[in-house]
């Protein structure tokens, strides 16, 4: 999440990327740490190692690709 859990930089802009980057080497330690903490929560929850699972399940069995049938 943009300014939150990071930064987003546009594609292909090296000036912008280095700004990011200096942005996180002169932030103090405990902010660092708290944006990696938060970025981690948002990981988490948005992809449930449950959930990721099953989509891929769902996705192969679509193609006919199965358990039983592949292994």
């Amino acid at each position: 999440i943009d300014g939150e859990t990071g930064w987003l930089c546009p594609v292909k802009d090296a000036a912008a990327l280095a700004n990011c980057m200096v942005q996180l080497l002169v932030m103090p330690a405990v902010d660092r740490q708290a944006r990696g903490m938060a970025g981690r929560r948002f990981i988490e929850q948005k992809f449930d190692e449950k959930e990721v699972v099953a989509h891929y399940i769902t996705t192969l069995s679509r193609y006919g690709i199965t358990k039983e049938k592949n292994l």
